[in-house]
């Protein structure tokens, strides 16, 4: 069954099984839109394109050597060459099929490669559910084994350590999914979960707000526990390195914005440190 006219959401079991079920499936969720590359046939078509732009390159210089007449290669309008002519408008037609597909690799190269999870998610549900024939589900089931698997949905790096703690609470915590996934709207598989970005994004606003001055109180109390300097600045220096490694693995942050961050904690550090010195001479 397909959506009504009306625009009524229609749960996962109500599509045919095969093809309409599948699509129903992949489109539960933006990233489960996980499409095969073909980076081998891409190259190969590539290969066998080039070789004959070679091929046809060579028939022209080979034109152009034996040409007895020179105003033929002097003026095209005036070219009486018909062989030549007609080999040029291969050339042209080739070379626009060959430029085609170069550029469409090219985009499909600047795809994001699709997340192993994502890969996962998707091969296990064509396995335990198996809409497709065996031999149009290795497609699918392979994808494990295969990287040349991109996605459409833009990568979004600030959500990947909240959503590996959303798998492993919901692991560990089943009844957490009746509180933060939205999957029982479109399917009654209770093996799925979704979770809408607006309350992903959400989790990671608390998550922030909690961590960071955690974090930092716990930096602080640390430092405010040893009693001598030599003992401050090595453990400022490896709460330095470690914030660095933190922020670098948790976000999405390019090396100006890493540098500008680990300058201002270690300028807050140095701070405190100069404080406590000067606390401690007098």
């Amino acid at each position: 069954m397909a959506h009504s006219s009306s625009g009524t959401r229609q749960k996962l079991r109500h599509y045919r099984e095969g093809y309409p079920r599948l699509a129903a499936f992949v489109k539960l969720d933006r990233n489960f839109g996980v499409w095969k590359r073909f980076d081998y046939l891409h190259v190969r078509n590539l290969l066998d394109l080039q070789d004959e732009l070679v091929e046809l390159e060579d028939q022209l210089h080979g034109l152009d050597t034996v040409e007895a007449t020179q105003l033929n290669l002097c003026s095209r309008r005036q070219d009486s060459n018909q062989i030549r002519r007609s080999l040029l408008g291969q050339i042209r037609l080739k070379i626009e099929q060959y430029d085609k597909h170069l550029l469409g690799y090219y985009q499909l190269m600047c795809l994001p490669e699709a997340q192993t999870k994502h890969r996962q998610s998707i091969a296990h549900w064509v396995d335990g559910n198996k809409p497709l024939v065996r031999s149009e589900s290795a497609c699918f089931i392979g994808s494990l084994n295969d990287n040349d698997f991109v996605t459409l949905s833009p990568p979004d790096d600030d959500q990947a350590v909240p959503e590996v703690v959303l798998d492993w609470a919901l692991k560990t915590f089943p009844r957490l999914s009746a509180l933060l996934s939205s999957s029982r709207d479109q399917t009654d598989d209770a093996n799925i979960f979704l979770f809408p970005p607006n309350k992903l994004k959400l989790i990671i606003r608390y998550l922030v707000a909690l961590l960071a001055p955690l974090w930092l109180a716990f930096h602080v109390l640390v430092l405010s526990a040893l009693s001598t300097s030599a003992s401050r600045a090595v453990t400022c220096s490896m709460f330095l390195i470690a914030t660095s490694f933190v922020i670098m693995l948790t976000t999405n942050a390019n090396k100006y914005n890493l540098v500008l961050a680990i300058l201002t904690y270690a300028a807050v550090s140095t701070a405190f440190l100069g404080d406590e010195a000067r606390g401690s001479t007098t």
